[in-house]
């Protein structure tokens, strides 16, 4: 009589997502057994199973770009005759991004020493300007007294004839007694004074001359103010 056993091993790669990353791998090992039956009492006789023990041997996980397995390998696994089956996973995950290494700045060229100014040269000093003098404020000029407005001169009134003979009167009849002699020169020089035409006092006709001299003057006076006053 002859028995078997047969022991399996799988391995799975997913993404860690649980997609299929790469193709399962399957393996298995084989175990055989002989024996005889004894026919009288019926009676297995077995032999040792063949072979004793066999072994998985170590399988490298498959590199996919930009991800990183959790197991490089699957070591290498000892089975018997009455092992389970074997099962491994294998899960994947994003690789980070390497950073690309700097290119090394090229070294900067020794700038060349510039030449040295040349010293400029001292200018004279200037001489100190003369300091202005200093105006003297002028005077506020006073303001002009307004002129009083001047008044126009009434017109002398002229003496009637009546007045002048009554003047005349008055003075034959004064109290003062002359001499006969002082008092007919006094007569005569009166009389003379009278005037032919209208028998008035030459004296008294003087003073009426200069009283109209007089207001022609002032009204003469009176003219210009107002003319100066209506141009300005």
């Amino acid at each position: 009589m002859n028995n078997s056993k047969t022991v399996n091993e799988t391995i799975t790669y997913v993404y860690n997502n649980g997609k299929e990353a790469a193709p399962t791998y399957n393996t298995s090992v084989e175990f055989t057994q002989t024996g005889k039956l004894d026919l009288v009492t019926n009676k297995e006789e077995l032999n040792v199973w063949s072979p004793v023990a066999n072994t998985f041997i170590a399988v490298t996980s498959p590199v996919i770009k930009n991800y990183t397995a959790n197991q490089k390998q699957i070591d290498a696994q000892t089975v018997q005759p009455s092992s389970s089956d074997l099962a491994f996973q294998v899960t994947y995950t994003p690789a980070p991004v390497e950073p690309t290494k700097p290119t090394e700045p090229t070294k900067p060229v020794q700038p060349t020493k510039p030449t040295e100014p040349v010293k400029p040269v001292q200018p004279t000093k200037s001489t100190e300007p003369v300091k202005p003098v200093q105006p003297t404020k002028p005077t506020e000029p006073t303001e002009p007294v307004e002129s009083t407005k001047t008044t126009k001169p009434t017109q002398p009134v002229e003496p009637t004839h009546t007045q002048l003979v009554q003047k005349n009167s008055e003075i034959k009849s004064s109290n003062l007694v002359l001499p006969a002699k002082a008092t007919n020169k006094a007569t005569k020089k009166t009389e003379e004074n009278i005037l032919p035409q209208t028998g008035a006092k030459q004296n008294d006709t003087s003073l009426i001359g200069l009283a109209f001299g007089a207001t022609s003057f002032l009204i003469g006076l009176l003219g210009n103010e107002l003319k100066r006053k209506k141009k300005n």
